[in-house]
């Protein structure tokens, strides 16, 4: 029974140094954060007419409406407007996030043992950032989603696919990070016993 515990201790041990030797760690860094910022691109590149909507020109439609298509037309505005607002607030927060991840991944792929636990650290804090950010994000204006999908359909299937990366991203990003912090941990208290 002795032996066989020592035994699990001694595979746990060399599965740690294994994982802390390999290369695993960089890449899952590096494809977290090429994730997000693919997720990011997708995300830009199906809102761009949130991005650049600019509601003066639709307002100016206003005189030649009825009361309540203009009643329609200012709450279109408006929920083009949050979404608008929310995009460019976050966005490039996530955006600076998952090109830190890959830079976190540089650390964890030439650093002695202090850069890789920078890099762990850094990977935790983002992918745990991208995740809290995104929650945010999402959220803030359901409204606003239920009223341009109501009206037009707009937030579709490159949408949701964004967001499913961005989910993913972020949790390779804190799985790896606490993974290496978890094994170096372990191997500074052997080292220390």
């Amino acid at each position: 029974m002795e032996k066989q515990r020592s035994e699990q201790k001694v595979s746990a041990s060399t599965r740690g140094l294994d994982y802390l030797n390999s290369k695993t760690p960089f890449i899952l860094s590096l494809s977290a954060g090429i994730v997000i910022l693919a997720a990011l691109g997708i995300l830009l590149a199906s809102n761009i007419s949130f991005i650049t909507f600019n509601s003066s020109s639709i307002t100016s439609l206003e005189s030649g409406l009825n009361a309540t298509a203009t009643q329609e037309l200012q709450i279109l505005v408006n929920a083009t407007n949050y979404m608008k607002t929310a995009f460019l607030l976050f966005l490039p927060i996530i955006g600076i996030a998952g090109a830190l991840l890959i830079y976190a991944s540089v650390l964890m792929l030439k650093g002695n043992r202090k850069k890789k636990a920078m890099g762990g650290v850094l990977s935790i804090i983002f992918g745990v950032f991208t995740f809290l950010a995104l929650f945010l994000l999402v959220p803030t204006f359901p409204v606003a989603i239920a009223t341009l999908i109501g009206y037009f359909g707009t937030v579709g299937l490159q949408t949701s696919l964004s967001y499913i990366l961005f989910m993913l991203g972020s949790l390779l990003g804190l799985f790896n990070g606490l993974a290496l912090l978890y094994y170096m941990s372990n191997e500074k208290k052997k080292d220390e016993s």
